[in-house]
């Protein structure tokens, strides 16, 4: 066969990703249980790897037993290993007593090579044999569509922004000196339910007073002179995602960066305002624009939900124009969620700062 790459299949399959991208071989043999079939595991890394059917092969364990485990690797040996095929084991995956299994039947069976990605670090370790420099450079570097599909995640919608950046900036600049109208931004909210707007129509800003007040203020296209539902998701809050969209744009290829997404994975569907990848590490940030007749608490939990479907390695972000109390802080610091209140965004260098820091392989 050649040289043959072995995975150990978990529900983190980026790490699997990540090695099968570094180090191509000529077949892939993929440990796998019957728990991660059913959730379709292996087939996600096999897509996201793009790899041919052919090339692949699997073998169902008992994830509990080392015999079985073994048995089953003996098994897949005796019809398909020659005796100087090459062996690249990654044990990143999986559970502990397969990853014992695993390394125990390839080290005794010679000319294996066995190594290990560690979470959030873009290397990998040779772990057998025994070599001096046993750590290297993970270069590869997935892309968001590699990312999503390693995870069986289906991207169904994302748009591109509404408003050239200079109205999000000015919009921002309005929010934290006090100066948005909050008689303005309560209307704006109560348009997002108007049932023209549901049936796509479209209102006049004439209806809407305070818009004659503010759009000078902010260079609004003067050709824009009646609102439909996109318009009033804007003015209502999407120019802050517009706005972290743009600042992140300057740094990442636009494959890699979306906004407005809305994503399915196993029929749970949810909506993400902006996510982006760097350095291997998919990033989702959460923006809102007032904390008016919102619990924080809420917004935490679902950022926290929406890690899980993302893997070990993701982070998560909560943008917004507001102080945010210190027992909030302290609360997102344990559920690890970043935050990027008003003191970050008033001062664009603490921003761009953090932003750089991302894209350096910092957090």
């Amino acid at each position: 066969m050649g040289k043959v790459l072995v995975s150990i299949v978990s529900e983190q399959t980026v790490p699997n990703v990540l090695f099968i991208k570094e180090i191509p071989a000529d077949f892939y043999l993929f440990v796998t249980t019957e728990r991660m079939e059913r959730n379709g595991r292996t087939q996600d890394i096999i897509r996201a790897s793009g790899l041919r059917e052919e090339k692949t092969f699997k073998t169902v364990v008992k994830e509990d037993s080392i015999k079985d485990i073994q048995e089953r690797l003996s098994e897949f040996s005796e019809q398909k290993l020659k005796d100087n095929d090459r062996i690249l084991l990654n044990l990143t995956g999986g559970t502990k007593i397969m990853s014992i299994a695993a390394y125990e039947f390839f080290k005794n069976r010679g000319n294996a090579y066995i190594y290990y990605i560690p979470i959030g670090k873009n290397i990998y370790r040779q772990i057998y044999p025994q070599v001096k420099h046993r750590e290297n450079e993970l270069r590869f570097r997935i892309s968001l569509e590699e990312y999503l599909k390693a995870y069986g995640i289906e991207l169904t919608h994302d748009r591109g922004p509404l408003m050239p950046f200079d109205i999000s900036e000015k919009i921002l600049r309005l929010t934290l000196e006090g100066k948005f109208s909050q008689s303005l931004a309560k209307q704006l909210r109560g348009l997002r339910s108007d049932k023209r707007l549901k049936k796509k129509r479209k209102i006049e800003v004439e209806e809407v007073k305070d818009l004659k007040i503010l759009f000078p203020k902010i260079s609004w296209p003067e050709e824009v002179t009646s609102l439909d539902k996109y318009h009033v998701e804007y003015l209502s809050g999407g120019w802050l995602e517009e706005y972290i969209y743009y600042k992140l744009k300057k740094f990442l290829p636009k494959e890699n960066l979306k906004l407005g997404v809305r994503i399915k994975k196993q029929e749970v569907e949810n909506e993400l305002d902006v996510i982006f990848i760097s350095e291997n590490k998919p990033w989702i940030v959460e923006t809102k624009s007032s904390f008016k007749n919102l619990r924080l608490s809420d917004v935490f939990y679902k950022l926290n939900t929406l890690r899980k479907t993302f893997g070990l390695n993701v982070e998560a972000v909560l943008a917004a124009p507001e102080e945010v109390k210190s027992g909030f802080k302290e609360r997102a610091n344990e559920l690890n969620i970043k935050i990027w209140d008003k003191r970050i965004l008033e001062e664009d260098k603490f921003l761009e700062g953090k932003l750089e820091q991302i894209f350096q392989g910092g957090r």
